[in-house]
């Protein structure tokens, strides 16, 4: 259910964004179903300065510089000069819709002054959606990605679960669509700057009004999208944090010129003035305060143009799929359940790597999670008993012993009978948390990695489990 909602909010943004910009004046108010838009995009980045000393701030080791010229690498890897084209195709129910969007980009990627790589690549996203039988609907996808030789194709059989139809059924009619699109331009009319007459129209966002618009427009189709998505939804969305307070945009904001003919848009341009400040976003998310310098902010310019043509007149092309030119979810991931595997399994598995809240450390030593880690190792071949702080596993896939006892607060561990000193067992938020010499010392195993991921406030951790 979360991930078929989670595509009507994205298809329902994608809408309203594109409708929102064709519905400043109020003479334009008309829902576009029917269109092609050639765009061209260009993303620069002022300097890549701050990223750079970010980097050394994460302890770059020194030796990167022998082999690449970082500041370069950064500025043109961040930087994209592309073409897209838009092809969309609704009935006026919005129970068929058909969209395309292609694009090609070229990068001039420098990793020194000796080599300097040039990119060209290409994507694609195919969508062809029939809900007018709600017992058989259609949702079909298909995916070009410069990753990969074929088209991908998903079909609706592989992402529908039994209640997914009626959602859908439910939000796509054209009540609602046009209820989401007007409340759209009354938000985008509200905040936004508008000034033109006759064949030419100017609009423009400062970063007051931008996250302003954001955060209403967010409340707006969550409110709507609860009642249909269920109470499990509800929670989640719930929880998306506002953009009040948010640096996003610097001085110059967004600036959109729209170009009218015979009362339509026939061309558009939008310049970005995107300056980033991360240190507020991140605190925003995790609740966490930045501890590095610089202050961590992202400046770049988006320079956006935009053809429109063939209004009630666009027919959207979609690749011819073989056997030969595309796969499906299916073919990635082929069923490998032959005997001889089955036989072959060895626990514990050869590694460890797992994701947690937190790794104490303590005089030096970093402490991990013993059932998550035991239970990853084993794949939940184990029996974890607690009782009163003392912890007893049990497997008979454990080398050389079968039991495994530990006490909370004391540094004394057994395997079978025989004693180890590991370091004080933790409780910490009701998780048992060991040395991680425990694992070396009892288990044989390597800790080979440690980490704290700062965006998401997430610790990971690996251990080498059989060491061939």
């Amino acid at each position: 259910m979360k991930k078929i909602t989670s595509i009507v909010i994205a298809m329902l943004i994608m809408i309203t964004t594109v409708f929102a910009d064709a519905q400043i004046p109020d003479f334009l108010k008309e829902i576009y179903t029917n269109y092609t838009a050639d765009y061209s995009i260009s993303v620069e980045f002022e300097s890549s300065e701050g990223v750079y000393a970010l980097l050394e701030k994460l302890e770059m080791p020194k030796e990167v510089s022998y082999y690449v010229d970082v500041k370069s690498l950064l500025k043109t890897l961040l930087s994209y000069d592309g073409k897209m084209l838009l092809q969309a195709d609704f009935d006026e129910n919005y129970e068929k819709m058909k969209l395309a969007l292609t694009s090609e980009s070229e990068h001039n990627i420098v990793f020194n002054s000796n080599l300097n790589v040039g990119v060209d690549a290409k994507m694609g996203m195919w969508m062809n959606v029939d809900l007018s039988d709600a017992e058989n609907p259609v949702f079909d996808i298909i995916y070009s990605q410069p990753f990969m030789n074929k088209y991908l194709k998903i079909s609706s059989t592989e992402i529908f679960e039994e209640e997914d139809a009626a959602v859908l059924k439910e939000v796509f009619n054209k009540e609602y669509i046009e209820a989401i699109s007007k409340t759209a331009v009354e938000l985008f009319s509200k905040h936004a700057e508008i000034k033109g007459s006759g064949s030419k129209y100017t609009a423009k966002l400062d970063n007051e009004a931008l996250t302003s618009y954001i955060d209403e427009l967010m409340l707006c189709v969550s409110d709507m999208i609860n009642p249909i998505a269920g109470e499990e939804e509800l929670d989640l969305y719930s929880q998306i944090p506002t953009t009040k307070g948010w640096q996003l945009l610097g001085k110059d904001g967004i600036q959109c010129v729209y170009t009218l003919s015979g009362g339509k848009i026939s061309a558009q341009e939008v310049k970005a003035d995107i300056s980033i400040d991360i240190p507020t976003i991140y605190n925003a998310i995790t609740g966490e305060e930045w501890t590095f310098d610089p202050i961590g902010t992202l400046d770049f310019t988006i320079d956006v143009s935009a053809d429109v043509s063939k209004i009630g007149n666009t027919k959207v092309e979609f690749p011819v799929l073989t056997e030969g030119n595309s796969v499906s979810m299916q073919d990635l991931m082929p069923d490998y359940t032959y005997e001889e595997f089955e036989e072959e399994t060895v626990y514990p598995l050869w590694y460890v790597s797992e994701s947690c809240s937190t790794l104490p450390v303590v005089d030096g030593e970093i402490y991990v999670p013993l059932r998550q880690t035991l239970e990853a190792a084993y794949e939940q071949n184990t029996a974890i008993d607690y009782n009163n702080g003392v912890v007893t596993v049990t497997s008979e896939y454990f080398t050389d012993f079968n039991t495994l006892t530990v006490t909370v607060g004391s540094d004394v561990a057994y395997a079978d009978d025989t004693t180890y000193t590991i370091g004080n067992v933790l409780l910490i938020d009701g998780t048992t948390y060991v040395n991680n010499k425990l694992f070396s010392d009892i288990f044989g195993w390597e800790f080979t990695y440690a980490e704290h991921n700062l965006m998401t406030n997430e610790y990971h951790y690996t251990f080498y489990t059989e060491l061939y």
